[in-house]
């Protein structure tokens, strides 16, 4: 996708929920992943693009990973991202099988992350917008990604922005929050097109 404004249509967001489910259950199952069918191939989901799969059970976080950079082909990384967030996310045990009716997935289509046009973190906390945009916060070797859907989280923060990226910088590692605010500090955004399966 090369910007915000270039939508998927009902059909490739359909294609691409269910895409998600069958390399879950394949994966979970030991079974080879599923392939797109060469009708449903659009230009858009050949075209190289960043995803997440998050998994959900019952409210709570199951699992989350994806491709940030839009280094495969957009049908192809949302299959790999589906089984990467059941079986390598380091923060869970791998997803069993007896787990897969309960879970819950979607798929967040980024735009490709861009530096974002500011000078250190008094402007950063001004440009970016809640809900907006996605954040990849980068120091040395040490970085971290929220993707929009999270500042939900926060809302209720006295001050939203700090929250947020105070909670980056210890998923960057930074156990004190304040990783943001060092001068050597630099973000970059995006913005998704999130994609929820129907109850």
């Amino acid at each position: 996708m090369s910007d915000a404004t270039q939508l998927l249509t009902p059909a490739e967001e359909a294609t691409l929920l269910r895409l998600a489910r069958l390399s879950l259950d394949a994966a979970v199952r030991r079974k080879p992943a599923p392939a797109l069918p060469a009708e449903e191939r659009t230009p858009t989901l050949l075209a190289p693009a960043g995803c997440f799969v998050t998994l959900m059970v019952a409210g709570q976080l199951r699992g989350c990973i994806g491709r940030p950079m839009p280094d495969l082909p957009l049908h192809e990384a949302v299959v790999v991202s589906a089984a990467d967030a059941a079986l390598h996310d380091p923060r869970f045990e791998r997803v069993q099988p007896a787990e897969l009716e309960a879970i819950r997935l979607s798929v967040s289509v980024l735009t490709p992350p861009r530096p974002a046009p500011v000078q250190g973190w008094r402007e950063f906390t001004a440009f970016v917008e809640p809900l907006r945009h996605g954040v990849i916060l980068r120091n040395g070797r040490r970085s971290a990604l929220f993707l929009p859907e999270v500042w939900e989280h926060f809302a209720d923060s006295p001050d939203p922005r700090a929250e947020f990226l105070s909670q980056l910088s210890r998923k960057a590692g930074d156990w004190g929050g304040d990783l943001w605010r060092d001068p050597a500090t630099r973000f970059e955004v995006f913005e998704t097109i999130h994609l929820e399966e129907p109850d």
